[in-house]
């Protein structure tokens, strides 16, 4: 079972995958414009790319690899280049439902790959997502790097909207 539970503030979250931790994201910078994380044995960092807080570059290892693009309309695109260097990769967040709110993840044309079901923690009074892979093929690893992304993007729209 996958997880991701929100910590210390709005923006901070682990991964947990089958009760064990898998990384932790956590928010810096003024106006919490970049975060830093470690996952597969990558140094993972998510930077906005202005003032504003809508789009945001995703660097690994030090080298960029994708884009977080938000909008004031909600959708939210996360584009991942692909590590063999051959094209990339596009993935829509979509929210759905109204007062716990969740999201699906699809890849650009083609089937959902998660679900985050929100439930409300009361013992913690924070927000909490249980994750719902459907069949993809892709391997955990690359799950688990989507599941930062996804999750960042969800938590970016969850502050604009509110």
């Amino acid at each position: 079972m996958l997880e991701v539970i929100s910590i210390a503030g709005s923006h901070d979250f682990k991964l947990v995958r089958d009760g064990i931790d898998v990384c932790t994201l956590i928010k810096k910078g003024w106006l919490k414009s970049s975060a830093e994380t470690e996952v597969n044995g990558e140094k993972i960092e998510i930077r906005a790319t202005s003032i504003f807080c809508y789009n945001y570059d995703i660097i690994k290892n030090g080298k960029l690899c994708g884009r977080i693009k938000t909008s004031l309309t909600g959708a939210t695109k996360v584009e991942l280049k692909r590590s063999d260097g051959n094209g990339s990769d596009v993935f829509d967040l979509k929210r759905e439902g109204w007062l716990i709110r969740d999201y699906r993840l699809r890849a650009k044309g083609r089937q959902e790959i998660l679900m985050f079901r929100g439930k409300f923690g009361w013992s913690d009074f924070r927000a909490h997502y249980e994750i719902i892979e459907q069949d993809h093929g892709y391997p955990d690893e690359a799950i688990n790097e989507l599941l930062i992304y996804g999750t960042f993007a969800m938590k970016v729209h969850i502050h604009q909207s509110s």
